[in-house]
């Protein structure tokens, strides 16, 4: 479960960088302790902040990082402080600290990994041509856009429900010369980008985390929400939507590729989910212990 947050930080590290490069940094110290150990010296710094002694941070940090929880030994001790005291007297010295940004302090394999993948994404043909701007109309860049909606759903039954909802929208460009609005996400995946969509690749059938994760979903209800605020906010009208996925790999060479995102999938993405908010909506007003039998979609 740790490992999992650990590769989180990573992947907001690589958002962060690309999409709002001004409010985050990334440090270029290669010092701090991978895995488990690094996130326990993070949490005892936490702790030490809070007002709490050595030993009850220490015993804190090692329930939180789930750090030996329970099988902390002197000799385990002194081994994370070897390790780990650099790191965490320069955090007491503050030396990561840059006002006005948020900056991630990564082991040095993800560093390395996290600079890659920024510049595959960088590089990236497609991505360059969109965020470059226009010669003489400049576009509009929204990013880590988030939205708030209240969403009417009324059952076969008549019966009625306001079920509110919202979603961060990683980047839009509204293109004014070419009248044009693009929807655009940044996904990761720990295997090779051509198999992102599902298919064979080099002899290998592989589930695409497009579908396994549904994804074109999430594409469907943005895409909602970011027309009814361009039509009802921006007022703005005539303008055409298109849709692409930015996939950058977490391993290997961390290759980046766009992937656009036709219409079929977007009404595929909008049936799912009226389906979903309807269930919802189902046992929102009969409650979560009732099945559904049969329900208009």
């Amino acid at each position: 479960m740790r490992i999992k947050s650990l590769m989180i930080t990573k992947l907001t590290a690589i958002h962060s960088q690309l999409l709002s490069e001004d409010e985050y940094d990334i440090s270029e110290y290669e010092g701090k302790p991978s895995a488990k150990l690094g996130y326990f010296i993070d949490c005892i710094y936490e702790f030490r902040q809070q007002g709490n002694t050595i030993a009850q941070s220490i015993e804190l940090a090692s329930q939180k990082a789930e750090y030996w929880a329970g099988k902390l030994t002197k000799n385990r001790i002194r081994k994370a402080i070897k390790e780990g005291l650099d790191y965490y007297l320069r955090k007491v010295n503050e030396e990561f600290t840059v006002p006005g940004k948020e900056v991630f302090v990564l082991p040095k394999a993800q560093l390395e990994s996290c600079k890659r993948a920024i510049r595959s994404l960088k590089n990236e043909p497609k991505l360059k041509q969109l965020f470059a701007d226009n010669m003489f109309i400049s576009k509009q860049f929204l990013n880590e856009f988030a939205f708030f909606v209240d969403i009417d759903v009324t059952l076969s039954t008549g019966d009625k429900i306001t079920i509110p909802f919202k979603g961060k929208a990683d980047n839009i460009i509204i293109d004014p010369e070419t009248k044009t609005i693009y929807l655009n996400d940044i996904k990761t995946t720990s295997k090779p980008v051509e198999c992102f969509m599902g298919g064979l690749y080099e002899g290998a059938w592989y589930d695409g985390s497009w579908e396994k994760l549904h994804y074109f979903r999430q594409f469907a209800i943005y895409l909602m929400m970011l027309q009814m605020y361009v039509e009802q906010e921006l007022e703005l009208t005539d303008y055409n939507y298109k849709c692409n996925v930015f996939v950058v790999e977490t391993t290997g060479n961390n290759k980046a590729r766009t992937y656009p995102v036709n219409n079929s999938f977007i009404q595929y993405g909008a049936k799912e989910f009226k389906e979903l908010i309807c269930r919802v909506a189902f046992h929102e007003i009969y409650g979560y212990d009732k099945e559904i039998e049969s329900i208009d979609y």
